[in-house]
């Protein structure tokens, strides 16, 4: 596979569909193999002319695009990277081109569960990164529809994907960025998911809760976050919580009802 990997660079920008779709197919396995195959491919082919194909019309050259920019992203720091620093990654009105096209890719392909999935999943892998990433979703309003999909949405893996990404957004974000994505509507996800997720996902939500209500408690001041999720019977539910059948979210939601609801702590939680 190795030595054919240089030829794919001039497949993926073919106009015949059948030959595009092969090419995106015999990537998608690369892909696949791990870190090394990866960089292999990022080595000799270019990524920019693969990511503008995730909007494209025909599912069976859009669908394996989104599965390989998924797969790098995934994988190291350096893949998404290569997605969201390509050259010329800023449209006309200052966006990143990259960050537009996932978004566009999310939206156009509402319904399609496993398209969708993928997306969700990848956006997830860049939350993790860096807060200049986060930027760039709240930026694009990728924040926004992924606080929609979670509410729109009928599939579970979708909803649970979206949430992920929400989360790791808000872990990795600064003071700032985590207001503008409570203000997305991120709180009113946590308080409609923690109910009916799985244990994963629920310990997923109460670490972006908890950076929520840090960055709302500040000395000699109400918590405005803490008072704002309680508004929405956030500290009702975390008083049930306490009471959860795993022992370990029971803990989590009690620290967190101590901390932030009880002694108004404004050290960091731990």
């Amino acid at each position: 596979m190795g030595k054919i990997v240089p030829y794919c660079n001039a497949f993926v920008e073919v106009k015949d569909d059948g030959v595009l779709s092969d090419t995106l197919m015999a990537l998608v396995y690369l892909t696949m193999q791990g870190s090394e195959s990866i960089q292999l491919m990022l080595k000799h082919v270019k990524v920019q002319p693969i990511l503008s194909l995730i909007t494209h019309k025909n599912l069976t050259i859009a669908n394996p695009a989104i599965k390989i920019i998924g797969n790098i992203c995934a994988d190291t720091e350096n893949g998404i990277k290569a997605i969201l620093e390509v050259k010329e990654v800023k449209l006309s009105d200052g966006q990143n081109l990259g960050m537009q096209l996932l978004k566009t890719a999310l939206n156009d392909l509402e319904g399609n569960i496993d398209l969708q999935r993928d997306l969700c999943w990848t956006l997830s892998n860049i939350a993790t990164v860096s807060s200049a990433y986060v930027q760039l979703m709240i930026d694009s309003e990728i924040i926004n529809d992924l606080c929609s999909i979670t509410s729109q949405t009928r599939d579970y893996n979708v909803i649970r994907e979206a949430a992920w990404a929400l989360s790791n957004a808000c872990t990795t974000g600064t003071f700032y960025q985590v207001w503008q994505i409570v203000e997305a509507g991120f709180t009113t996800v946590i308080k409609r998911l923690l109910p009916c997720a799985d244990l994963e996902l629920q310990e997923t939500l109460l670490y972006g809760l908890v950076k929520i209500l840090e960055c709302g408690a500040t000395k000699n001041e109400e918590n405005q976050l803490a008072m704002h999720f309680e508004s929405l019977g956030g500290l009702e539910l975390l008083e049930q919580m306490q009471y959860n059948k795993n022992e370990e979210i029971a803990k989590f939601a009690a620290k967190i009802v101590k901390q932030y609801y009880q002694t108004g702590g404004v050290d960091a939680f731990s």
